[in-house]
This record gives C-alpha cells, sequence and structure tokens, in this order.
C-alpha cells in the first residue's frame, strides 16, 4: 500500500486550490454525503473535510450545534 502524500504536497494543494472547493460555502454535494453518513451510521456529527497547508474547510457538515454550525473552517493548528 502506498502512503497517501503529505499535507504539505504541492500538486495536492495545487489540486485542492484549483478544485474551488476551499471557498467555505457550503457543498450540496458534501452535505448530502454528510447527512446521509450520519443516518447510516447511527452518528449524530458528520464531516466533510478538506485539509489545505494552514486550515481545514468542511465542505460538507451535518448535527455540528451551534455557534459551530456558523463556521466553515478551523486553523489546522486546531483540528
Amino acid at each position: 500500500m502506498t502512503p497517501p502524500p503529505p499535507v504539505s504536497d504541492p500538486a495536492r494543494l495545487e489540486a485542492l486550490h484549483s478544485s474551488g472547493l476551499l471557498e467555505g460555502r457550503p457543498q450540496p454535494e458534501f452535505e448530502r454525503i454528510t447527512s446521509l453518513a450520519s443516518r447510516m451510521l447511527g452518528v449524530p456529527v458528520c464531516l466533510v473535510s478538506l485539509v489545505d497547508a494552514d486550515r481545514q474547510v468542511f465542505a460538507g457538515a451535518c448535527g455540528l450545534p451551534a455557534p459551530y454550525d456558523q463556521f466553515r473552517e478551523t486553523p489546522l493548528s486546531h483540528s
């Protein structure tokens, strides 16, 4: 098995940035996936997070309590 590329891998970061998914807006597709996964797994919170060089962006989130449901990203040092 090949290990995944490191967080700082330039090719990975370029692909992530060019995807446009780091803009912090909820993505309907990922919102549906997190909702489905939450129900199927019986868990209260489910996230799809994208890890940039210095932050983690939640492309999809289900079940986060207020006020955390308003934040779509967190510094990488806090994740």
